[in-house]
């Protein structure tokens, strides 16, 4: 609700309030979905590196916990975050990660999720190619 209403600041308090709370009643899922919730914020902000280690947080958690889906969605989250850094190896390698969870939970929405962040990784990487290829003849 607050990342729509353009009020980060007051969405990053609240999630921080909640993970202290999670900390002390110790509900591991509730936590994981805070971190993840504040990754999605930094990325939608543009601090792609504070999105990435607050996924990372909750993907810790998540694989601690056994919440294969919730790894999933991280591991799709983290691959985008990487896109947006050029870091287009490290996104496919997230990618693959997610779709062998999907593969072997039989998840088919989860497998095309995963083939379609595939996807849009070797396209962003090819037009990133494409980019360099004229700017390198000139040098």
């Amino acid at each position: 609700m607050f990342q729509s209403l353009s009020e980060h600041v007051k969405a990053i308090e609240y999630y921080e309030r909640a993970i202290s709370i999670d900390m002390e009643i110790g509900d591991k899922a509730v936590k994981a979905t805070c971190y993840g919730n504040l990754g999605t914020l930094f990325h939608c902000l543009g601090e792609y590196r504070k999105a990435e280690e607050y996924h990372e947080k909750g993907l810790v958690i998540e694989m601690e916990i056994g919440e294969r889906e919730g790894e999933l969605r991280t591991y799709l989250n983290l691959a985008t975050v990487f896109v947006e850094l050029g870091e287009y190896r490290k996104s496919k390698l997230y990618c693959d990660k997610a779709l062998a969870i999907g593969m072997k939970s039989g998840d088919k929405e989860a497998e095309a999720n995963c083939y379609q962040k595939e996807g849009d990784v070797f396209n962003l990487s090819a037009i990133k190619k494409r980019k360099l290829k004229p700017a390198l003849r000139k040098h």
